[in-house]
């Protein structure tokens, strides 16, 4: 059982329908002494023993049947059933409590017939009443004691309505109108206009209800005045059904009005707050909800410290229960010191349920938890527009469907969250596995996370046992996923990854800076990934492959019929690890069509392994920077070096094309085929887009005879129609007519410069030189070149220049030494060339200006400046990221007394292979860094040295640490340059 949140009430124990059912066809059958012993069954199994359901839902239940026509067990049964199973959960336990009794009825009523004149059966029938009158005796005093409780207003009105029903010997309608005003006026002397509206003016309430309901069926409350009336109605129902519990067993007619009630009253939106809403704990509101109600959260200056269960679920005619942040705010929802569930928010075996809009952060000390973790089953669940934060431990996950149950997760949807930094290893930040039937997952950004970023399993028999229900029927589309790494296992989690799912389309999505971009597998044995769609993506600066697909090992899976097409990959393979743009393994009958394919430095496009087989490639557009000739493929194992060598030696790639497909701007981002790009039109020619389908603008992904390469489909600017992206075309290219050759209005801040402007950069932000009026800011005037190794930067004509200067105000050392090797003109390879510096006993560093590498993805830069005659120069620029994956492991670790050490030994991007920073007090704080290889680029030696050479290290933080070296050096000259201080 669920513990409850702090201050909220205990979470009911977990049951099914079917579990309902057996117990109702149970008590059917063995369960005797009337409707008041039967009832008494029930509260004593269902409420006392089982925790099935709430003692609070039963009495209503319980005063609703009494009031209703016919039989008292069976409709509290039927309510039983309906509460967190709607209608079919009603009508399967209706059954299976009648159907034992009237078969009964029918067999005692044609032996009673056939024996009722036997001495031995009237004495039996004789006892059996002696013993049911005992039973209703114990019952009805357990139902007055734990309906009245210590209540002396419905013990009052329960002892007046006992004596007039005994004095009349009947049932009156009047005494049941009496009991419920002398309830309301007793409970609220000053009643509302819109009480008594309820009560004399049926009317007002069908008013109150029409134009409420909304394509999902929800009941919303449009304006205050409606609000209020809504409100007022749900509270005089609650307090009706109150004083029905101290009335009568039954008065129909009566009863017949109040059930009318809830149908005729607008759903209730309960509101939580610090002060002036309904409740200040937001369990104790969800615990209030009933199906079509909303909770309304509202900010408060410290967060909720809750943990939260759902405790029923809406259905499709009363609509969701929602627990949603109110307008315009973000409330948080923080686990610190909150014990319980390991997930925040725990919605189990629930349907029609929706969270909206908060904050959910501090889940600490995790072994296995979410912000927020579906399980078991479920249908129509919505999960948007959450910012989920600082999960931390092992395996805490940002969302996570776990469809445990044979009945599927089905109608899911996952959109418009943020998910980051989350330690989900070794699971998922965004995971749907198991028997997951029907989802769309859309929109959300996930960053910065230790393991993969969006998931869809299948075939983990832990989760589902059952193979064949498998993460199915979905669509993944408009995702960005970033910084997703694994830290353990080399590194190779992917932002997006299907393992095991069947007939999944993944759409529309951006993926960079991952250990993989995309991909598709199947971990384990006996698992077949199929009908998987890969498109119109864009996969870039990923650190190992760009898109991947198969099964690991011949142990493991197979992914068979899927389909590539339409993808851009970009200058993956950032770490030089060997796995090139698309790396493909275990897979069978799969389709690479119709993708734009760019190589980075390493000039490694295609890496497929050994157990590929019947997989197709063709009319691709494939680029390396290098040529043709030095582009490298693997094909099962066996390596070609240039394209036509590949092409001959696998028969793959026929149609398609060797080329630069002229890339807008995409170290920028973006990924647009430029115009005359090769690309265009060079797609598969028997290509017809899905319905629905889209390029990466939302454009038609076929525009032309043929579709095109890539994720863009190029629009024709010129041609007289207006394609996304752009915003106008007037049938030609001239710039100033009021639509310019860029197919965007005239105007300031549209990227081209017309009559009347000096410049423009496609914004109208200040502080870039060019001004919100499209002229150049006046020289002199600041603005930042992003260079951190430059000072003063300021504006020229319109472009922004800093001078090579050492900045002034960084951090001094007593000790530390610079040393740089030339190894070219002694005979060495470029791999000889070396540069290390050393800055020892430094000034006070706080663990704020070093900044965290690690979390936060601190950068850094070492600056090196030669002065001659005074005036610097920028001799070398060093770079160091923050974060990411070296040769498999993670780039940084953190050491003792705040110190981190970074370790690459690919060196890269600019030859780094150690940084290690110590911060503390005066004299304590240290700097070390070593650069070695090809990708370093060392200054020409020897140096001027005229009066110093200054190097300096500076952090994205702000902060920078400086060491000049004066003349004379202990070595300046052709092949070293060598000095320290003091």
């Amino acid at each position: 059982m669920t513990e409850a949140a702090p201050g909220a009430p205990a979470a009911r124990a977990p049951y099914s329908l079917r579990d309902l059912v057996a117990y109702f066809l149970r008590l059917g059958t063995t369960g005797f002494g009337g409707p008041i012993a039967l009832v008494g069954y029930m509260q004593r199994d269902l409420v006392e023993r089982r925790g099935w359901i709430a003692l609070a839902d039963y009495k209503e239940g319980l005063a609703l049947a009494q009031l209703a026509p016919g039989p008292l067990a069976a409709q509290l049964a039927i309510y039983l059933g309906w509460l967190d199973h709607g209608v079919l959960g009603a009508t399967l336990v209706a059954v299976a409590f009648v159907l034992p009794s009237f078969l009964m009825v029918l067999a005692l009523s044609a032996a009673y017939v056939a024996y009722g004149g036997l001495a031995w059966m009237q004495g039996a029938f004789y006892g059996i009443g002696a013993a049911v009158i005992a039973i209703i005796g114990r019952s009805a005093y357990k139902l007055a004691k734990s309906t009245l409780a210590d209540d002396r207003l419905l013990w009052a009105i329960f002892v007046a309505s006992a004596g007039v029903t005994a004095w009349t010997e009947s049932e009156l309608i009047w005494v049941f109108v009496l009991c419920g005003v002398a309830a309301l006026v007793a409970q609220r002397a000053r009643a509302t206009a819109s009480h008594v509206a309820v009560v004399v003016a049926p009317w007002l309430l069908v008013r109150a209800r029409r134009g409420r309901g909304d394509r999902q069926g929800r009941l919303r409350n449009p304006g205050t005045r409606r609000l209020l009336v809504a409100r007022s109605v749900e509270a005089t129902r609650r307090r009706m059904v109150v004083a029905m519990r101290a009335g009568s067993l039954r008065f129909p007619a009566a009863g017949l009005l109040v059930l009318a009630l809830p149908h005729l009253a607008a759903a209730t939106v309960y509101t939580v707050a610090p002060s002036g809403g309904d409740f200040t704990v937001i369990q104790e509101a969800l615990d209030a909800a009933q199906a079509g109600d909303t909770v309304r959260v509202h900010e408060k200056p410290a967060p909720y410290f809750e943990r939260l269960v759902f405790p029923r679920s809406g259905n499709a005619v009363d609509g969701f229960v929602t627990l949603e942040a109110a307008p315009g705010e973000r409330p948080v929802l923080d686990g610190m010191g909150v014990a319980g569930d390991q997930s925040m928010i725990l919605i189990e075996s629930r349907s029609y349920v929706r969270v909206v809009g908060f904050e959910i952060r501090n889940n600490l000390g995790v072994t296995d938890g979410s912000g927020i973790r579906i399980l078991g089953s479920g249908s129509h669940l919505e999960l948007r527009d959450n910012r989920i934060h600082d999960m931390r431990g092992q395996n805490a996950m940002g969302i996570t469907v776990y469809a445990t149950d044979p009945a599927p997760v089905s109608d899911l949807v996952i959109d418009g969250n943020e998910v980051y930094d989350c330690e989900p290893a070794t699971s998922e930040a965004i995971v749907l596995n198991g028997n997951v039937d029907g989802f769309v997952v859309s929109d959300n950004h996930v960053h910065d996370v230790d393991n993969i970023g969006i998931d869809c399993i299948g075939g983990e028999t832990d989760i589902q046992p059952d193979p064949a229900k498998v993460c199915r029927n979905g669509v993944i589309r408009g995702n960005r996923v970033e910084r997703a790494r694994s830290s353990y296992g080399g590194g190779f989690a992917a932002g997006i990854y299907v393992d095991g799912g069947r007939d999944v389309v993944i759409e529309n999505n951006v993926v960079t800076e991952c250990d993989v971009g995309m991909e598709i597998g199947a971990e384990n044995g006996g698992t077949v990934t199929s009908g998987i769609v890969v498109r119109n993506n864009v996969l870039h600066a990923n650190d190992k492959a760009g898109l991947g697909f198969g099964g690991y090992a011949s142990y493991t899976g197979r992914v068979r019929d899927c389909s590539f097409t339409g993808n851009t990959l970009y200058k993956n393979d950032t770490l030089g690890a060997g796995f090139g743009e698309l790396w493909i393994q275990y897979a069978e009958d799969n389709v690479v069509r119709s993708n734009v394919v760019y190589a980075t430095g390493q000039n490694k496009l295609l890496v497929s392994e050994y157990g590929n087989v019947h997989t197709t490639l063709d009319d691709n557009v494939w680029w390396a920077d290098a040529g043709a000739a030095a582009a490298r493929f693997s094909w099962n194992a066996a390596e070609y070096v240039g394209f036509a060598a590949y092409r001959a030696g696998t028969g793959q790639d026929a149609g398609s094309i060797f080329a630069d497909p002229l890339l807008a701007a995409p170290v920028s981002g973006d990924f647009h085929l430029g115009a005359g790009s090769p690309a265009i039109d060079a797609g598969d020619p028997g290509y017809t887009p899905a319905p629905g389908e889209v390029d990466l603008d939302g454009a038609a992904r076929k525009n032309g005879p043929r579709v095109d390469c890539g994720a863009d489909e190029a629009t024709t600017c010129g041609n007289g129609t207006t394609e996304p992206p752009e915003l106008c075309d007037d049938g030609d290219l001239v710039d100033g007519d009021g639509c310019d050759s860029n197919c965007t209005p005239t105007g300031c801040g549209n990227g081209i410069a017309t009559s009347g402007e000096q410049c423009d950069d496609g914004g109208t932000a200040g502080g870039d030189c060019c001004d919100a009026a499209c002229q150049h800011e006046a020289n002199g005037a600041p603005c930042d070149d992003a260079n951190p190794c430059t000072t003063s930067d300021a504006c020229t004509t319109g472009t922004c220049a800093g001078g090579e200067e050492p900045a002034a105000g960084c951090k001094t050392a007593l000790g530390g030494q610079l040393q740089i090797k030339d190894r070219t003109l002694v005979g060495a390879a470029d791999a000889g060339n070396q540069l290390s510096w050393q800055w020892k006993k430094g000034s006070a560093t706080t663990d704020a200006e070093l900044g965290d590498p690690l979390a936060s993805a601190t950068r850094y830069e070492l600056c090196i400046y030669d002065q001659a005659s005074g005036s610097a120069s920028l001799a070398a620029r060093l770079r160091v990221p923050g974060a990411g994956t070296c040769h498999g492991k993670p780039c940084w670790k953190a050491g003792g007394a705040g110190s981190f050490k970074y370790a690459d030994k690919d060196a890269t991007p600019d030859g780094v292979t150690q940084l290690t920073l110590r911060p503390g007090v005066t004299g304590k704080t240290r700097v070390q860094l070593k650069a070695r290889g090809l990708k370093l680029a060392v200054p020409a030696l020897p140096l001027a040295q005229s009066p110093s050479v200054v190097a300096q290290l500076h952090a994205s933080t702000g902060a920078c640490w400086t060491q000049s070296y004066g003349v004379p050096a202990a070595r300046n000259d052709a092949a070293q340059f060598k000095d320290k201080t003091p």
